[in-house]
């Protein structure tokens, strides 16, 4: 019962090895937060979704206008920029849709490196978009390099998430 521009679904996958818990509306402009903890609480990864909007256009124009706002959404998802790296901004699909990603890492203090992936992905009939926002700990995951994220949890959710 949270309003968005563009209504949304995908599916947070289970397993007898980790716990999925929800936040609606938590915080900032997201609107949806779903976390993946181990059986003993500790968090492995998390998504949260944040609306956004690009100008209807080609594809191509979309996209590479949303990579400008991958940089701003990394800078404000890390607590300290000066202490994190941005390892590939890359177009990529999601379900049916275009989209881009940028992929990097920042130091998270006491759960030590955090891999952030943020995924912008346009409404092919809509200017209002989706921004999905992914942190996943290495140290909880056994996640080997930045790139493995695109395995866990929160990006399984990701692959299933479609306009409605």
């Amino acid at each position: 019962n949270i309003p968005v521009p563009v209504p949304f679904e995908f599916i947070a996958p289970t397993s007898k090895n980790h716990l999925v818990g929800t936040q609606p509306a938590p915080g900032g402009t997201g609107i949806f937060k779903a976390h993946f903890v181990t059986l003993d609480k500790q968090v492995k990864s998390n998504i949260q979704f944040v609306p956004m909007k690009v100008g209807m256009a080609s594809i191509e124009v979309r996209l590479n206008t949303l990579k400008g706002m991958l940089k701003d959404a990394f800078v404000a998802s890390v607590p300290d920029p000066n202490r994190a790296e941005i390892n590939v901004i890359r177009a990529t699909e999601i379900g049916p849709y275009p989209a881009i990603e940028m992929i990097g890492k920042y130091d998270g203090g006491a759960d030590g490196v955090v891999v952030l992936r943020i995924v912008a992905i346009p409404n092919p009939d809509s200017e209002h978009g989706m921004l999905a926002i992914i942190n996943g700990l290495p140290k909880n995951t056994g996640m080997k390099s930045v790139g493995d994220i695109v395995h866990w949890d929160a990006s399984r959710a990701l692959g299933t998430f479609r306009f409605k």
